[in-house]
């Protein structure tokens, strides 16, 4: 049997006169028209944050699969707070950094030897109006075959650091056969009694 609210009417929080740090809780609880309730109600909390933070999101998928001859190419957007004080300036910097990397299937001594050597993959660019996007690109053989890479991409509005939002993507580089290659191609023309 199908189930629906009881209630179909929820009127909206007052976010906007909520003190920092309160929350609310809207609870959905679902009821048959045969009396049969969900076995647990659905719930979702709401904070109100110290700052109005951007708001962030990378193209696509959350996880990616590519290939290591692959070019890595990963775009992401961020637009201020609609509350955000214009006085205030709108610019954001922005910031790609990878944050952990994982073997598939696990290999840790080697995840283990590439997160010590693992770098910051994209200095910080900045957007001078409410909404922006900043793009990284990684050329092919940069990742490794069998490994999983977490990228995050940060936004931060330069008038206050603490208004500063994150997202992240997990790209998994796949491993593929070994491919027999014979330098010069594999078509050659000799004249008879030449050297081969």
């Amino acid at each position: 049997a199908a189930l629906a609210p009881r209630k179909s009417i929820v009127p909206p929080p007052p976010l906007p006169g909520m003190p920092i740090g309160s929350a609310i809780t809207v609870t959905l609880d679902l009821e048959s028209f045969l009396g049969v309730s969900a076995v647990a109600p659905a719930s979702l909390t709401l904070v109100r944050s110290a700052a109005e933070v951007p708001t962030v999101s990378i193209g696509g998928a959350p996880s990616r699969f590519v290939r290591a001859r692959d070019e890595l190419v990963l775009l992401a957007s961020a637009r201020a707070a609609g509350c955000w004080p214009v006085d205030s300036g709108l610019t954001m910097f922005f910031a790609w950094e990878l944050v952990n990397i994982t073997s598939t299937p696990l290999d840790a001594d080697a995840a283990e030897e590439l997160a010590r050597a693992m770098p910051v993959v994209a200095a910080a660019a900045a957007s001078a109006s409410a909404s922006g996007a900043a793009t990284l690109s990684l050329p092919a053989f940069s990742l490794r075959a069998g490994f999983a890479y977490e990228f995050h991409f940060t936004a931060t509005m330069a008038s206050d650091s603490a208004a500063t939002a994150t997202t992240r993507i997990n790209v998994e580089v796949l491993e593929e056969p070994i491919v027999a290659l014979i330098t010069g191609g594999n078509t050659r023309r000799y004249t008879q009694g030449s050297a081969i």
